[in-house]
């Protein structure tokens, strides 16, 4: 499938919690079973949210959290438009824009074990030990230039 008028979009959590709310639910809640209760949390407010909108539709999505380490994390696509590309787009946006802020800090991510492949294509590489995380296997992973 081809994605025409992707557009990288920063979002509000007060301003477009419905439509962030619902891409979350489709992919971690109902595809990947993951309990609602471990998906939201205290860090959604003060998160930094990032999307790709085509035809008015957020079709992926993901938040950056601003600790010791600047953490990338609920990186979503809509799984009907998987495989073409939205992912490596989303992600090299959001490091584009982390960049903007001028800061030294390590860009890091925590990844599902399948998912592993992708990040290292988008230049992440896996630092420490497998851990589960609501039940399945991830990886703590940092940008590496």
């Amino acid at each position: 499938m081809q994605v025409n008028n992707k557009k990288f979009v920063l979002l509000s959590w007060v301003k477009d919690i419905q439509i962030i709310k619902d891409i979350r639910l489709e992919v971690f809640i109902k595809e990947q079973t993951i309990p609602e209760k471990l998906e939201w949390d205290q860090d959604d407010e003060g998160a930094h949210h990032f999307g790709i909108i085509s035809n008015e539709i957020l079709i992926a999505y993901a938040r950056v959290l601003i600790k010791q380490k600047i953490h990338i994390g609920r990186m979503a696509v809509r799984k009907k438009f998987r495989r073409v590309g939205l992912g490596s787009f989303l992600l090299s946006n959001i490091i584009d824009h982390i960049d903007g802020w001028n800061h030294s800090k390590k860009i890091m991510l925590s990844a599902q074990d399948q998912a592993i492949p992708f990040y290292e294509k988008n230049l992440f590489q896996i630092r420490g030990d497998k851990y589960l995380d609501a039940g399945i296997i991830h990886y703590d992973m940092e940008l590496v230039r």
